[in-house]
């Protein structure tokens, strides 16, 4: 396999695949994801000759440690075979999951010898200042996604973090420096690089100016080194290699008729988002009991699936929660205790019930689907799982770090799209503005 990509991304879930990827799709890159592991070498042949990017989902942020490693190890080997210009591991913008382990697992399956990493994505709130992440002006620990039921953060200290994860050892670029920009960055890369034969380098980061400043200044050591970090450094790179933003002109154009939310986070972003929708763009509402998942799946599956039956006629535009609130998360939590099931067994099982409803109103509606919009990444690659999905081909950025793609499947060719969107990413009116791109005007006001 001698294939050349311009860049390759590793992501640990779905939605943060999808939404590292379409940065790239800002500078006119082709640019796919590759949803699961399983047929790799299959699916890289046939992407081999249209894509620029290649984004590589390992579905790994709740894995065991060893695992994550190795799934990324395996990775790297895959990576030197195809040959990418740029490397980037893509990691959760509020630091959830096996950070260091996977970053040690891409480093050394490699042989790279440095990282760079900030999370920083300040177009979505996300700061980092004296190494800890700030997330909507509050330190990540004291935010929903300190109680996030897969991988909750309660370190905001990112170089804490990391080297309770890491073999390496991790270094911080504080804010004095990097707000001096490209010069001053660089003066203490190079110093570090002198002096530290292996590292994973974390920098400070306010703005969309300071990671351009700290692309620029690390762009040279691209052949020993692998970035890191959430979408916001991502955004940034091509432009450190001197290439320029390109305005993005593709026609959404959807073939089917009904559009379905599919939504599990508990986070109140994505809560007031789906409320608005509601009130704005005629989206039903229907709301799943998470606990009754746990207790009886078919029997919920039916309810839901016949309030929707009743609904059809006035409505071709749904939306589907799992949870309102954290409250009703911490219900599922006492039900599943009951059962012998752990918070993360709990939450696996209500990504499975949603990726079965998003299949059951597939087939509800005979494929007549122009779209979806899913939020968790727990949850996105459920649903693309049970659609047969095998790579998403990323088409536009509809709010910052919120990609639309287009379904690319194993089965029949019809044409539909995937909306992701991380809990807390998008603003108010997100939900509304996906709905408004993918269905018809005729649609949308019955």
């Amino acid at each position: 396999m001698s294939l050349v990509f311009k860049y390759v991304v590793v992501a640990d879930d779905l939605t943060g695949a999808n939404d590292t990827g379409v940065q790239f799709s800002r500078y006119s890159y082709q640019t796919y994801v590759i949803v699961s592991l399983k047929n790799l070498r299959r699916k890289i042949e046939t992407l081999s000759n249209i894509a620029d990017v290649v984004v590589f989902n390992t579905e790994s942020r709740a894995d065991k440690p060893s695992t994550a490693y190795k799934k990324c190890y395996d990775i790297a080997e895959i990576i030197r075979e195809t040959g990418a210009n740029v490397i980037y591991k893509k990691v959760d913008s509020t630091i959830r999951g096996n950070i260091g382990s996977e970053l040690d697992g891409i480093m050394d399956g490699l042989d790279r010898k440095y990282a760079f990493f900030t999370s920083a994505f300040p177009l979505n709130e996300r700061i980092i200042i004296g190494g800890y992440l700030i997330v909507n002006g509050l330190p990540v620990n004291l935010t929903p996604f300190s109680k996030d039921p897969i991988s909750p953060v309660r370190e905001p200290n990112i170089l804490k973090l990391i080297q309770q994860q890491s073999k390496k050892e991790v270094l911080l670029i504080n804010y004095d420096i990097v707000r001096q920009g490209n010069r001053a960055i660089s003066k203490r890369v190079d110093e570090i690089i002198n002096s530290v034969e292996e590292a994973i380098i974390v920098f400070d980061a306010v703005t969309h100016e300071d990671l351009f400043h700290i692309a620029e200044a690390t762009i040279k050591y691209r052949d020993i080194s692998v970035y890191s970090g959430s979408a916001g450094l991502a955004r940034e790179l091509p432009k450190a290699l001197g290439v320029e933003t390109q305005e993005i002109k593709t026609e959404i154009k959807a073939s089917g008729n009904y559009f379905f939310v599919i939504s599990g986070s508990a986070n109140p972003i994505t809560i007031e988002q789906v409320d608005i929708a509601v009130l704005t763009a005629n989206l039903h509402s229907i709301e799943i009991k998470a606990d009754k998942i746990l207790i009886d799946p078919d029997t919920e599956m039916k309810r839901v699936l016949n309030e929707f039956r009743s609904s059809q006629k006035e409505n071709k535009i749904f939306g589907f929660l799992s949870v309102r609130e954290h409250n009703d998360l911490e219900k599922a939590w006492k039900v599943g205790k009951d059962l012998g099931l752990t918070n993360q067994e709990v939450s696996k099982k209500i990504a499975e019930f949603m990726g079965q409803l998003a299949l059951e109103l597939y087939r509800e509606v005979n494929g007549d689907v122009a779209g979806y919009l899913v939020t968790g990444g727990d949850i996105a690659i459920k649903v693309c799982e049970k659609l047969d999905i095998e790579a998403l081909e990323i088409i536009d950025e509809i709010d910052p770090g919120v990609p639309i793609t287009k379904a690319i499947r194993s089965k029949d060719k019809k044409d539909f799209y995937i909306i992701t969107k991380a809990g807390g990413f998008g603003k108010k009116d997100i939900i509304t503005k996906g709905i408004n791109l993918v269905v018809s005007e005729s649609i949308s006001t019955r």
